[in-house]
C-alpha cells in the first residue's frame, strides 16, 4: 500500500478537495479546485504522477489522435499536453516523475498542481467563452 501523506498534505495546503482510491500499484485522487473545476491525479509506486482533465466531449472525429506535448529535458521528463481521444474527448494532462527522497519533492508537487490548476482554469474559461457560446 502506498504512503500518500505528502500528496494529502499538499492538496490540503492548496485547498484542493479530494477523494482517494488506493490500488495495488497506484493511488488515484479525484480532485476539486476551490473554483469547482475537477481533475484527476494518479500517483504510481514508481513516482510517476499524472494529472488530467477532460476539457471538451464533442471534438470533431477528424481530430481523433491529434496531440501536442511540451517537455523540458532539465525537468526530469515532465510533460504537459493535450490529446483528442478515440471517444472525441479533448484531454489536458501533465505528467512528471517525483522522487520523494529528493529535497525539492514537495516543491515539485506544488509547482505541478499549481501550474495544472492555472492551465485548466484558463483553458476551461476560454473554451466556454469561444466554443460553447
Amino acid at each position: 500500500m502506498m504512503n500518500t501523506k505528502i500528496w494529502e498534505m499538499v492538496l490540503n495546503r492548496l485547498h484542493i478537495k479530494y477523494h482517494e482510491h488506493q490500488m495495488p500499484a497506484s493511488t488515484i485522487f479525484f480532485c476539486r479546485l476551490p473554483n469547482r473545476l475537477s481533475f484527476n491525479m494518479m500517483v504510481h509506486l514508481d513516482g510517476t504522477v499524472r494529472l488530467w482533465r477532460y476539457i471538451c466531449f464533442d471534438m470533431p472525429k477528424e481530430q481523433v489522435g491529434l496531440n501536442f506535448a511540451y517537455t523540458k529535458s532539465e525537468n526530469n521528463g515532465a510533460v504537459v499536453g493535450y490529446e483528442v481521444t478515440d471517444e472525441c474527448d479533448l484531454n489536458c494532462y501533465a505528467e512528471q516523475i517525483v522522487d520523494l527522497l529528493e529535497k525539492n519533492a514537495e516543491f515539485r508537487i506544488i509547482k505541478q498542481l499549481n501550474g495544472f490548476s492555472t492551465l485548466i482554469t484558463r483553458m476551461s474559461f476560454r473554451y466556454n467563452q469561444q466554443v460553447c457560446s
